[in-house]
């Protein structure tokens, strides 16, 4: 059974705190918590909501060109990161943008114990493999994980993006790459049989991005074809 995150996207810690418990009690492994929705007090009272699980989180702050909310420009984000790492997640997700800018929040994070995701969404479309490749590298060179998402517009895409665990072989347990949308469903699945550290649910119905399988249905998937195990692209 590969690993499950489930990506939460609430407004309020105790909303937060009910979904948090409802998804390990499923059989979530983690739990990114998509904190550009929380307001920005929210995060003193969050360190008593993840108290004892910080470990198995992911913190985030998504900003508007990566899909989130977050209003701030990089120097306010960088500032919430910086407090988000305080509470000593098991990782931290950080745009790759954001990272080059500032990589003292890289440092911050590794002195505190916590692992960085350097991450960067292609909203709208899949580029083309050199743009990929490149953008791969970048952010392996950066973070402990690199997480590398498209939207898929048609099946195809599915092969442009799996591709990266052939380019990086040495880095396919470090490595998150596949595509949004209903058409990038398989790379989601495949991703994880390639050598992805894990694979992002929703719970239930509660998807944070398109093309999000549910956490149960993810369960019963993988408890049904068995262990992940390599195949060609």
């Amino acid at each position: 059974m590969p690993r499950l995150c489930v990506s939460l996207r609430v407004t309020d810690l105790e909303t937060l705190s009910e979904r948090l418990e409802s998804s390990l009690e499923t059989g979530a492994d983690l739990a990114e918590l998509r904190l550009d929705y929380l307001p920005p007090a929210d995060l003193d009272g969050l360190r008593a909501s993840i108290s004892g699980i910080e470990d198995g989180l992911i913190l985030t702050c998504r900003p508007s060109h990566q899909g989130g909310v977050a209003k701030t420009g990089p120097e306010g984000r960088a500032e919430r990161l910086k407090k988000m790492i305080q509470l000593r997640p098991g990782l931290v997700d950080v745009e790759l943008d954001l990272a080059e800018e500032h990589p003292n929040l890289l440092e911050e994070a590794r002195s505190n114990g916590t692992l960085v995701i350097a991450s960067w969404h292609f909203l709208h479309d899949t580029p083309d493999g050199e743009t990929l490749l490149e953008t791969a590298s970048r952010a392996l060179s950066l973070g402990d994980i690199a997480k590398v998402v498209t939207k898929a517009e048609e099946f195809r895409d599915n092969l442009k993006i799996l591709r990266l665990y052939f380019e990086h072989p040495q880095s396919r347990d470090r490595l998150l790459a596949f595509a949004m949308g209903e058409l990038g469903l398989v790379s989601r699945v495949e991703s994880v049989r390639l050598g992805a550290p894990f694979m992002y649910v929703s719970l239930g119905g509660l998807k944070t991005a398109p093309g999000q399988i549910g956490l149960m249905e993810a369960i019963q998937f993988f408890r049904e074809v068995g262990e992940p195990r390599e195949t060609r692209c």
